[in-house]
This record gives structure tokens, sequence and C-alpha cells, in this order.
């Protein structure tokens, strides 16, 4: 649904030394597509199920509080504030991925946060890339930058948070994941990621750098200082994602995840 609000473009007269794809609203978002964003918000924080056992013989107030108050960043200091848009960039580039990139998350990362005020550790957002006949190709490593305020490093400042990492996390990215699996009773794809874990040389690494930002202050030289590195990284992505009022969006988007949250629980 979000294809009926926003278009993905590959830069073709690209000056960088990277890949550059440009996403961009060309229609008004409607309160359709805003509640799915704050679907995509809900059901990556929290299991729909597990909130009907809980809350669907519960007054819906109950259910209210624990959304706003424990299942996502309050507003209650900076450190919040920016975990808060954060988080919604994650859900956010996790959304792309998967609608325009046909990539696969293997897990909710968000729904294992114990403090919701802060951010969780490791990499943003994590997902493969499959082949033609289904089988894991590409193991692609993502790092979203949420900004409504101009910041010239962003991108060298994300590009950076990847390569200190290199990939040296994925043993235990793709450790984690198969136990997950394994936990959840899902022994076929827990398998499919210890084949990963075993032979993880054999899988071609993707990184991926997301900007996404309030389109009024939005500059080209984000990307010309990135550029300037220069970056050393095979496979390198930045994706820029220009959205008008985004702060107004993000704050609307997640008031809204009450309303959904009562429709998906109650009916």
């Amino acid at each position: 649904m979000v294809r009926s609000w926003i278009s993905e473009t590959l830069r073709n007269e690209n000056k960088f030394c990277f890949t550059v794809i440009d996403i961009s609203e060309y229609s008004q978002i409607t309160k359709d597509v805003k509640k799915l964003l704050a679907s995509s918000l809900i059901l990556s924080f929290r299991e729909i199920e597990h909130l009907k056992r809980r809350y669907e013989n519960q007054p819906k107030m109950k259910l209210k509080e624990y959304i706003e108050n424990k299942t996502f960043a309050t507003r209650k200091d900076n450190f919040s504030i920016a975990t808060r848009s954060g988080d919604w960039g994650e859900v956010f580039c996790g959304l792309v991925l998967d609608e325009f990139r046909g990539y696969t998350l293997p897990i909710k990362k968000l729904r294992w946060k114990i403090n919701n005020d802060r951010s969780l550790f490791g990499t943003d957002v994590f997902s493969v890339k499959h082949d033609n006949d289904g089988e894991i190709e590409s193991l692609v490593y993502s790092e979203s930058k949420v900004r409504t305020a101009y910041s010239k490093n962003i991108g060298k400042e994300a590009y950076e948070s990847l390569y200190r990492d290199n990939g040296d996390s994925l043993p235990d990215i793709i450790d984690f994941i198969s136990r997950v699996c394994y936990s959840n009773g899902n022994y076929d794809m827990a398998d499919k990621f210890d084949e990963v874990f075993l032979n993880i040389e054999d899988y071609n690494k993707e990184f991926q750098i997301f900007l996404l930002f309030d389109k009024k202050i939005w500059k080209e030289d984000i990307l010309e200082t990135l550029d300037e590195i220069p970056p050393e990284l095979e496979n390198l992505f930045v994706t820029v994602i220009l959205i008008d009022d985004l702060k107004d969006l993000i704050e609307e988007t997640y008031k809204l995840t009450v309303e959904v949250g009562e429709e998906l629980v109650y009916g």
C-alpha cells in the first residue's frame, strides 16, 4: 500500500562511489497509509495474539496505556525522543526492504526490547535476499538515520557504524535468529540459518544506508561528505528518503497505534 504514496528510483546519473536510490512522495499520504504505518509499528514491537490473550477481556483503556507507555519510546527525555524517531525509521526501512526490494526480515528485532525508552543494540535492520530458487543469497546489513534537522555528517556517521562492524557481528546475528526460530517452533527456518551460521563465508554481504529526511532540510552535500571518505565497503547502497513534514508524520502514526491496536485486539 505504501506504493500508492511513495516511489523508488535508482539514480542513474550518479557521481558517487556508491549506489544511490531515491524515494519520494508522489501523492498525498492517505489515512489508510498512515494506519498501515501504525500497524507496522505495532506488529514490529508486539505479537498481536499475545495482546489479545492479555487484553481482549480488559477495558480498552488498559491496552491504550500499555501501547502509549510500555510499547514504544516515550518523550520523557532526549534519549527517549531520539529512540522514538530511530525506531520509527527502522520500521519504515523494513517496509521498504520488503515491499520495494523483496528482501525478508527473518525476525521482528524490536519485539525483544526490554527498555522501551532505549535503542536496541546491534545492526538497525537485518534482512536476507533470496535467489530465484528461494535460497538465501545475500546477508543484508542496514543502518537507518532519521533527521528532521540538517546534519551534514549523518551519512558519514551511518557508514562508519557499518564499517566498524564490517560483518563481524554476522555470526552472532545469525545464531540469535536461529535460536529465536527454534524457540518458536519454526524448525525449518532454524535449520536454514544454522546452515548459514556453519558456512557464513559462502554468502554475499550487502550494506544499506537509509537516510530519512524531512524534504525541506535535505542537502546533497550529505552524500558528498560521505563520498569524500571514500567508502571502502563493497555492495554499498544509500537510499535517500524525503518526506514532507516528517516529524508530524512520525507522531501522527504513533498516535494511530492506539486506534489500530484496538482494532486488531478487539475486532
